[in-house]
């Protein structure tokens, strides 16, 4: 009987081994599936942050004037990271328009 009772007790004790690694494996999964909620929402949050920042300069710059549009360009080249080509870009086209619009202007002194 003390042999049958021994291994009945170790048949229990392999079971509750086998349910406890399970339930730290579920545990740690729970952990991790928390941790990556709590990351999307984080990132979500940010991505929140920058379309409000992009959205408040892209409106500064369409209500300013010419001159006040330059620091504004650099502001916008730097939250949406255009490469330096990109950025030589919108200086020649800045530069062209301006160029353009003296011209207009050179015989009466308006367009």
């Amino acid at each position: 009987s003390g042999a049958l009772g021994d291994e009945g007790a170790h048949e229990e004790q392999s079971d509750a081994d086998a349910l406890g690694a399970h339930g730290a494996s579920g545990a740690k999964e729970q952990v991790g599936d928390r941790a990556s909620a709590r990351a999307f929402r984080q990132q979500q949050q940010q991505a929140a942050v920058e379309r409000q920042y992009i959205k408040n300069i892209l409106l500064k710059y369409m209500c300013a004037t010419d001159t006040a549009r330059v620091p504004i360009e650099a502001a916008l080249a730097t939250a949406l990271q255009f490469s330096p080509d990109e950025v030589q870009r919108v200086q020649e086209t800045r530069t062209a328009n301006a160029t353009a619009a003296q011209a207009g202007k050179s015989w009466f002194g308006f367009a």
